[in-house]
């Protein structure tokens, strides 16, 4: 047993920590449709890095060129920019979820 300062408590010092892992565990729902909404990032994320490996289009005579110097098409770039549309819209309510489903982890 450690010994405590005089005026001091094991719940004050408890009180004191800055993170206290929660001993509670999420339902198994809860955890499966995190791991199913952190698939779903993960694949938007990855199916544009592999699709438009060389974003950030310009506009040129022949249509649009990227970073490489491909050329693209119109329909390309409409695509392009529906999966940087769909970017930020998923990732931000993605990983505001996944924090309230995990909130029984998280304890400040």
């Amino acid at each position: 047993m450690v010994a405590l300062e005089i005026g001091t408590s094991a719940a004050h010092i408890r009180r004191m920590a800055i993170f206290t892992p929660n001993s509670s565990q999420p339902s198994l729902s809860q955890e499966l449709l995190s791991y199913i909404i952190g698939a779903v990032m993960l694949v938007v994320l990855i199916y544009g890095c592999i699709q438009f490996y060389d974003a950030d289009f310009r506009d040129c005579a022949s249509g649009y060129s990227g970073n490489c110097g491909k050329f693209h098409a119109t329909a390309e770039y409409r695509a392009f920019r529906v999966w940087q549309t769909a970017v930020l819209i998923v990732w931000p309510i993605g990983a505001g979820v996944l924090i309230f489903l995990q909130r029984s982890r998280l304890r400040v």
